[in-house]
């Protein structure tokens, strides 16, 4: 027999004897009960729990907890049961969806078949890059959620978060969870087309592009002189830094460069061209030439009668390459020096790439620094390599001249 329940009535409701749960069905909805059960610990209260009886279109009947009273009221209780019965006339299964929740991935576990099945297809610096950025921001976040239940509110709340005081960090956080969730796409975590970060506005990024003009560069010359003499920086930093601003490399390309890479004979370096070898484009463009002129064929040369490894730089730990980070603080000792303290070591590329651009085609740009635009038919252009070796000599010619070297 259906009763009226009430928030009075549900305080007397008893347990019938010998029983570990007594029903009482609700007059007001069809389907709505409050189930009574014996209490956590001895002498305390019963306690009471709302359960919906429902049937699917299919014929299945089935039971869905709605909350416990008193913290789910009558009302409240009503409310939500009319709501799943809607849902339940429109093909929904909530016990069914709910149970697939519980034994659904967590964003820690979808890290973890990313690693596996995704990582191999990564350069080791991104999926270090991607590591770092989870551990930082994700996992605490985010780790232990069910991949279904991230909404882009959630998502967009955590980036804004971050944003107040790492910005730019907290794109490159938001871009490894899109990553992720795409993954989960794609592995049949959550349907395609529902990437929840997708759609979350990154901050907009400042365009940071700081070439040193002529002045600047006769004062860092100096300046990696005075401090490798006075012991501040290595002379392998120092060299290092120089190469950069002689060639237009990118710091990994530096730090990392092995001397199997590096022709002294041919005045080049080829990068790309094994798997042991890497640069940042090469599943773009395959090798990546860096010829080299004078001053950078005399550094390489005395860097070589010291050979102690494998790599060009080696680094502290053995069979490693240096740092990236050791050659970013001897930047730094540079800059503050020379009181340009807003010029980045990556504005030496850029300090390369605009001289370049004030006298050669964008085609012979293009294959100084390595970009992979504009075009593909620049890949192909090798006719082009002698007219862009003689003019990478003249272009570190003057660089050199600049450093006084």
């Amino acid at each position: 027999m259906a009763i009226k329940l009430d928030q009075r009535i549900l305080k007397t409701l008893p347990l019938e004897e010998e029983s570990t749960r007594t029903r009482y069905a609700d007059s007001i909805v069809q389907g709505l009960y409050v189930e009574v059960l014996p209490a956590s610990m001895p002498g305390g209260e019963l306690r009471k729990v709302w359960r919906l009886r429902y049937r699917t279109t299919s014929g299945e009947r089935k039971w869905l907890t709605l909350g416990t009273w008193p913290a789910t009221s009558v009302d409240a209780a009503r409310s939500e049961a009319r709501r799943v019965i809607g849902d339940v006339e429109k093909g929904a299964d909530p016990a069914a969806e709910r149970t697939a929740m519980k034994k659904a991935a967590t964003i820690a576990e979808l890290w973890l078949q990313f690693k596996e099945l995704h990582g191999p297809h990564l350069r080791p610096t991104t999926i270090k890059g991607y590591q770092d950025q989870y551990r930082a921001h994700i996992e605490g976040a985010f780790g232990s959620s069910k991949i279904q239940s991230l909404t882009r509110e959630a998502i967009a709340r955590w980036h804004r978060k971050i944003s107040e005081t790492a910005p730019t960090s907290a794109n490159y956080a938001l871009r490894v969870l899109s990553t992720l969730l795409a993954r989960a796409e794609e592995w049949g975590h959550i349907p395609l087309g529902t990437n929840p970060a997708k759609l979350v506005k990154q901050n907009k990024a400042k365009k940071k592009h700081r070439p040193l003009n002529t002045e600047e560069s006769h004062l860092v010359g100096s300046t990696i002189t005075l401090l490798a003499k006075e012991g501040k920086i290595s002379a392998q930093v120092a060299a290092a830094l120089r190469l950069l601003l002689l060639t237009g490399c990118r710091r990994g390309e530096i730090a990392g460069l092995k001397w199997v890479e590096v022709n002294l004979d041919s005045g080049c370096i080829v990068l790309g061209e094994d798997d042991a070898s890497d640069h940042k484009t090469k599943d773009h463009l395959g090798t990546k030439t860096i010829f080299l002129g004078p001053a950078a064929l005399q550094i390489l040369e005395e860097l070589a009668g010291q050979r102690l490894s494998s790599f060009v730089f080696p680094g502290s730990r053995e069979g490693l390459p240096m740092s990236p980070m050791t050659i970013n603080r001897g930047w730094d000792l540079v800059r503050k020096k020379a009181g340009i303290l807003d010029a980045r070591l990556h504005d030496l590329r850029h300090t390369v790439g605009a001289m370049a651009g004030a006298t050669l085609p964008a085609f012979m740009v293009q294959t100084i620094l390595g970009h992979k635009q504009p075009s593909t038919t620049s890949r192909y252009a090798k006719p082009i390599d002698s007219a862009t070796e003689q003019a990478v000599h003249n272009l570190q010619r003057q660089i050199a001249a600049n450093l006084g070297l």
